[in-house]
């Protein structure tokens, strides 16, 4: 593996970055509104609004930074979706989220964590 000197790097890799931030950004959101099929790189291109984006730029969404990144997950027909830090999808896994941690003595669990794992958290959090 390569390692990467983010000093020297150029405009374009700052470009590729922001492509790959603003879909990270979007598949978060689309979760977090209860939107949870898969898209393939050119639908989440789409959605994004960055249908400019050259064929080098998604070879390397496709073979390195949505297959690489933690908060996406991979589909076994290659597409893609948000991963959440915990597979919560309604109040009752919530609970049972906070009684096992709790039962474990695991600690707390940060807010951040639940609203961006929760679809309609703030439904659920009432």
């Amino acid at each position: 593996m390569d390692s990467v000197n983010y000093k020297t790097m150029t405009g374009s890799s700052n470009y590729k970055f922001g492509v790959l931030a603003k879909i990270v950004k979007h598949m978060r959101s689309r979760h977090q509104e209860g939107d949870d099929h898969p898209l393939s790189v050119e639908e989440i291109l789409d959605e994004t609004n960055q249908l400019d984006a050259s064929s080098k730029i998604k070879h390397w969404l496709l073979s390195e930074a949505l297959t690489n990144n933690p908060k996406i997950e991979v589909t076994l027909d290659g597409k893609f979706l948000f991963k959440p830090s915990y597979r919560i999808r309604d109040r009752k896994n919530l609970l049972k989220l906070l009684k096992q941690h709790d039962l474990k003595g695991l600690g707390g669990i940060l807010l951040e964590d639940i609203q961006e794992s929760l679809p309609h958290c703030e439904k659920a959090l009432k």
